[in-house]
């Protein structure tokens, strides 16, 4: 009896820390998306790219200042934050599959970011970063999977759902 309360407890664990996982995939999201309204002024580009493409990039500009010269370029192109209401969790939506994640913005026509592309996201030891696809990246991490390709079939909408083993989408009810 001890012996199959202790299973039940370990399942119910292990489930809601795989719940946990995309919250903490939508709060990274957030973050980022407010980093870029310029909402976060004490953020860093760095702190989203996933340790292959930081080793990347010091590699191909042969300096640490290769990142800050990223950086300046990002800074150059955010929209003034005064102009961009706070981002919500509620504003991201997610389809994830394995360690490998699509965001994208919903529902925020005063967001000059809704109407981009999907960003896409890997988990490098249990953190979310961008996946840029670079070749560093893909030798680190594996190709992104093509379940997650937006430009097959286009975006899922908030209301889909998958309750499949390859992935599932997360969101409001937009």
């Amino acid at each position: 009896m001890l012996r199959q309360s202790s299973l039940v407890v370990a399942a119910v664990l292990a489930l809601l820390l795989a719940s946990c996982a995309d919250g903490g995939l939508e709060r990274r999201a957030a973050d980022f998306y407010s980093y870029m309204a310029g909402q976060r002024p004490g953020d860093s580009l760095e702190n989203y790219l996933s340790p292959a493409s930081r080793q990347e990039i010091r590699q191909d500009t042969g300096t640490a200042q290769g990142l800050g010269m990223y950086e300046a370029l990002f800074n150059a192109l955010r929209p003034s934050a005064q102009r961009v209401k706070p981002i919500q969790l509620e504003d991201i939506r997610t389809a994830t599959e394995g360690n490998f994640a699509l965001s994208w913005l919903e529902g925020r026509p005063d967001l000059p970011m809704a109407d981009s592309p999907p960003l896409r996201w890997v988990r490098v030891s249990g953190r979310w970063y961008l996946y840029l696809g670079s070749e560093g990246e893909v030798k680190a991490y594996k190709d992104f999977p093509s379940a997650l390709r937006a430009e097959k079939g286009g975006l899922p909408r908030a209301t889909a759902t998958q309750n499949t083993t390859k992935g599932k989408v997360k969101g409001g009810t937009g």
